[in-house]
């Protein structure tokens, strides 16, 4: 509900041409042109975005000189629903495709399970300070 142009200095505020690599819409700095009369809504919008963006760089990052194109996200910042629409985005700038699975908020609980159905798995990979 919240506006971006209320709290984020985007692109079209800095920029009078259009630069073709550099989207209007793409902020510039998060936070950077907070309007006094901006709503609750948009302060929240801002927040979200900046949490999103922050996670898309820094994954984008981590990827960089790697040969991989799909990027998997997890986690409960998956079910925003901003989620979808700014990691689209960002895998169009970034050139990745950006993936949230079925379930990707309970991914750390699922993959755990194997470790709760098979006994001693923990145990068997790893060994105490105390054993010779």
């Amino acid at each position: 509900q919240g506006r971006p142009e209320k709290v984020d200095l985007l692109m079209r505020d800095i920029c009078r041409a259009d630069i073709p690599t550099l989207q209007p819409d793409l902020t510039a700095a998060n936070f950077g042109k907070l309007d006094p009369e901006a709503s609750r809504a948009d302060l929240a919008l801002g927040l979200v975005t900046m949490i999103l963006q922050s996670v898309g760089c820094q994954a984008a990052f981590a990827a960089r000189g790697i040969p991989i194109q799909d990027i998997v996200l997890t986690g409960a910042l998956t079910l925003l629903r901003q989620s979808e629409e700014m990691f689209a985005f960002m895998g169009e700038m970034f050139g990745l495709r950006f993936r949230i699975p079925a379930r990707a908020e309970f991914a750390t609980a699922l993959g755990s399970v194997p470790a709760a159905v098979t006994p001693n798995v923990c145990s068997q990979q790893h060994t105490s300070p105390e054993t010779p």
